[in-house]
């Protein structure tokens, strides 16, 4: 595809706004980590919006997803490994995420990527207090492998580059 045929209506709403969503949330937890801590003297936008024991046991429930929408917070915060990962966490939501929406419909997309992030939310939790830890998970990552896995089943024999230069079937490189 050229990026003269390219056009954004063929992107469906639903990836439209889980990327939009995922960019302004990561953004705001990254640029305003620093503010929070040092300056209100509160947590970090990290510990309200990423799963973690202390939120869930004040009933932020709302972390089981929310955690999808930020990356990890490093401690100079916004740097150059974050943004690349940012990119492509979102350029793999945006390619695989659409082919899904356009292939099975908004309603799997959406029992994929939220359900399925909900899941492994649970997981996560599960194992920070079976080790009593108190980082904060986040990150898409674990939800966009669940679309690569299946998207992988969609569409097996689909060529892809590795490293650029190789092309290789889809179902050898997951």
């Amino acid at each position: 595809m050229h990026f003269s045929s390219f056009k954004s209506n063929l992107i469906p709403q639903i990836i439209k706004y889980t990327v939009g969503l995922t960019l302004i949330l990561t953004f705001f937890s990254l640029a305003f980590h620093t503010l929070f801590t040092q300056f209100f003297k509160l947590p970090s936008p990290e510990h309200f919006l990423g799963l973690t024991t202390w939120g869930i046991h004040k009933f932020f429930l709302w972390q089981f997803i929310s955690y999808t929408f930020i990356q990890p917070v490093v401690s100079n915060g916004i740097s150059v490994s974050v943004i690349i990962q940012v990119f492509f966490d979102l350029y793999l939501l945006w390619n695989i995420g659409s082919a899904i929406v356009n292939s099975k419909g908004q309603k799997n997309f959406l029992g994929l990527y939220y359900g399925g992030g909900c899941f492994i939310g649970i997981i996560a939790y599960l194992l920070l207090l079976m080790f009593n830890s108190s980082i904060c998970f986040s990150g898409a990552t674990p939800s966009i492998y669940i679309l690569l896995i299946a998207w992988v089943f969609l569409f097996p024999y689909a060529k892809l580059s590795l490293f650029l230069f190789f092309p290789i079937q889809a179902k050898w490189v997951v």
